[in-house]
């Protein structure tokens, strides 16, 4: 006669050893680093109208979306901007901004990510130093 098993933890580890060697958890990681920041002019002068870009690149294998967020020496410079990114690709996002004369440090930081960001450590850059004559 043959014995069946319906013990249920028998049958939830018989599943969980089926079904796991066939899943893979997804990795969301989106990212920016300095480079990825830029300008619609070079060189800028007191009152112009700029342009100022991000681009964020999704690295991991899910689609994600959230926000950035754009400062001037840590100063918000407007409303957080929407992103959606698909697996391995990118979005850009910008605003206009206003320049006024002095130094200035440019910062993009990614924040809302949904689903919540794998790696956090590269979800901002800075550009430094930028001069406005």
């Amino acid at each position: 006669m043959k014995k069946r098993y319906s013990n249920p933890l028998f049958v939830l580890a018989t599943l969980v050893v089926l079904f796991s060697a066939n899943f893979v958890f997804a990795k969301t990681d989106l990212s920016i680093s300095e480079t990825d920041v830029s300008f619609s002019k070079e060189e800028i002068l007191d009152g112009d109208l700029v342009r100022v870009y991000a681009r964020i690149f999704n690295t991991g294998d899910s689609d994600v979306s959230g926000h950035v967020v754009f400062s001037d020496n840590n100063k918000e410079m407007a409303d957080p901007q929407p992103i959606s990114v698909r697996a391995n690709t990118y979005d850009d996002v910008f605003i206009d901004w206003k320049a006024k004369q002095g130094n200035h440090d440019i910062k993009a930081s990614i924040i809302g990510i949904n689903p919540s960001d794998d790696n956090t450590e590269n979800n901002s850059a800075i550009k430094k130093g930028i001069s406005v004559d």
